[in-house]
């Protein structure tokens, strides 16, 4: 099955596997820009596998920090250029998830995407200094920062790193390792082929297809 058909298949019924306040962690392997950052993580001593991050709002909508912060629709990412995961924090509330999209929309909608943020975090990984902690600020965001901020809102983290200096990489590591977090759904491509994880709180069903 392709990604264009799982993405037809997910989009039935409004997307119900999915739910507000959900991260998304995406690997574009087309992007030289994605290239860029999966090699200052090489340079940090680790080797990424996402190089984006953002927040799922609802019916196939999320919010994310790209030229500028902004709504878009998930579908660009089942083109066949992306991996992506879907991850959940089984703590949250619907009133956690109602203030962290609240916090999206009306506060960060229109902003620029920080660029300078994204300079100091390769200067970390080419350093090993934290540059991004001292000098970063709450003003503007990069992607995982973004993700960082609002789940602060909450009083929740996605990262073990300072607020405004998590990668996206930052970000898959803490929460696959959390007992309260959960990969909700997976597309990846391995070998050629598209492996699709969907869980249920944990169940998980593999399914595997050559495209």
């Amino acid at each position: 099955m392709k990604p264009k058909e799982i993405y037809k298949n997910l989009s039935k019924d409004n997307f119900p596997l999915f739910l507000r306040g959900d991260v998304i962690l995406t690997n574009n392997h087309k992007s030289l820009f994605a290239r860029l950052i999966r090699f200052a993580g090489r340079l940090g001593g680790s080797d990424p596998i996402v190089n984006h991050a953002e927040v799922y709002l609802s019916m196939g909508k999320s919010f994310s920090a790209d030229r500028k912060m902004c709504v878009h629709g998930i579908e660009q990412y089942f083109k066949g250029k992306h991996d992506i995961y879907f991850y959940r924090c089984i703590e949250l509330n619907d009133e956690d998830r109602d203030k962290l999209v609240a916090e999206a929309i009306k506060k960060w909608t229109g902003k620029p995407y920080d660029i300078l943020g994204i300079f100091w975090q390769a200067l970390d990984a080419i350093t090993g200094k934290n540059y991004s902690e001292k000098y970063n600020t709450s003003k503007l965001a990069y992607c995982s920062e973004l993700v960082q901020r609002l789940y602060w809102k909450i009083r929740r983290k996605v990262s073990k790193e300072a607020i405004g200096s998590a990668t996206p990489d930052d970000i898959r590591i803490y929460v696959d390792k959390s007992k309260i977090w959960k990969l909700i759904f997976s597309l990846k491509k391995k070998d050629g082929k598209w492996i699709v994880i969907v869980s249920e709180e944990g169940l998980y069903l593999a399914i595997k297809s050559i495209l």
